[in-house]
């Protein structure tokens, strides 16, 4: 009995490890994702401030 707790009790954990590692990899993502967003626009930005300084 104990050692079916135990495969329960490690399936359980295995399956919370797995959620944490899913949670941060889609957390990296957008991250990644709003970071492209910031660093597109201001590339946009510094190339109108170019254009209009000339």
């Amino acid at each position: 009995m104990i050692l079916k707790q135990n495969k329960d009790y490690q399936n359980w954990l295995s399956n919370v490890k797995q959620k944490i590692k899913s949670a941060q990899l889609r957390a990296t993502l957008s991250v990644n994702s709003v970071l492209l967003e910031l660093y597109w626009d201001i590339g946009k930005e510094v190339v109108e401030k170019q254009k209009n300084t000339d």
